[in-house]
């Protein structure tokens, strides 16, 4: 039997992934890689039928990494915002020579590691990234539809909501403050642009979507997932765009309003003589405020969905 380490096996993704490979009779061993071991212990509780174990890590120290994954025949990587982690925690795994899986969703960072394609074959492993929701689950509809269900497939639109989570960290704050900050891909026109979330060609993106399971005229707003920049490579179409939001609108629109105000900034501001981090206080008034917001709205438990729209003709007659 094999052994295989979930980094991040204590956050939303991670502990789903750490459950269901107990679930399993494939790994032997499953080490949950993490900080948090208090949280890993209440995991670990959860599932005592299975060898679970804990290894504390820090996901930006190669060394840690390192340490983490040697004797695995799998690592799976559940670390964000992956912009800032993907790169450190794959190279260790390359030079060690162990197959990979992440669930990795920003798409500057996932235009870097494409790169290492060849170094990834050479190591003679299997590297599979971004096999998520989206992207992962929307690539495989997305080439689906247009393989099967039309003749020919002219548009991609992806639309994605989720809330609720009864885990809310910084790593996924962080993600979402690098999505409303970075130029984001839309495959436009038969063509790759970018546009900015604030600005006008960004808001000209935000639509609403009706949603099965969670609701009609959701507003959604532009993502910079990476399928804008990888689908086209696979299917030939004029347009695929990708557009998302975290519920209730309430907590989004409250942590769009942080970001366009600045306070995503690492840049320490003096405040009475003491210096204080943007980023800090936003992260901590955005995790207290969720909580309120969630409690207030009477919002429930968790929820998601994911949403992927070919538009095409099939038989000569336009099919969505």
């Amino acid at each position: 039997m094999a052994k295989v380490i979930v980094l991040g096996g204590c956050g939303a993704v991670g502990s789903v992934a750490v459950k269901t490979l107990a679930a399993q009779d494939v790994f032997s061993q499953i080490i949950i890689g993490d900080m948090n071991r208090q949280r890993s212990e209440n995991l670990i509780s959860e599932i005592p039928q299975a060898n679970v174990s804990f290894m504390e890590i820090n996901a930006e120290d190669p060394k840690s990494i390192q340490k983490a994954i040697t004797g695995c025949d799998l690592v799976v990587n559940c670390i964000g915002p992956f912009y800032k982690t993907v790169k450190i925690i794959l190279e260790q795994v390359i030079a060690a020579g162990i197959n990979y899986v992440d669930v990795c969703d920003d798409v500057d960072v996932t235009l870097d590691i494409f790169k290492w394609d060849k170094k990834a074959k050479d190591a003679g492993i299997t590297a599979l990234i971004g096999m998520g929701s989206s992207p992962g689950a929307t690539n495989l509809l997305a080439k689906f539809a247009a393989d099967h269900l039309l003749d020919e497939t002219g548009a991609i639109d992806i639309f994605h909501a989720h809330g609720g989570e009864p885990i809310e960290g910084e790593g996924v704050i962080g993600h979402r403050f690098h999505c409303m900050s970075i130029d984001i891909p839309m495959f436009l026109d038969g063509k790759l642009k970018y546009v900015k979330f604030f600005e006008e060609d960004g808001r000209a993106l935000r639509r609403t979507f009706d949603f099965p399971a969670l609701g009609n005229g959701i507003p959604v707003y532009p993502y910079p997932h990476p399928e804008q920049v990888t689908i086209p490579d696979y299917i030939d179409l004029k347009q695929v765009t990708n557009r998302g939001t975290v519920l209730p609108d309430q907590y989004y629109t409250l942590t769009k309003e942080v970001c366009k105000a600045g306070l995503a900034s690492k840049e320490p501001v003096m405040v009475k003589g003491q210096p204080v981090i943007p980023y800090d206080f936003a992260m901590a008034y955005i995790i207290r405020e969720r909580e309120r917001i969630l409690k207030e709205t009477g919002f429930g438990g968790q929820r998601g969905c994911c949403s992927v729209v070919a538009t095409g003709k099939k038989d000569g007659q336009y099919r969505q």
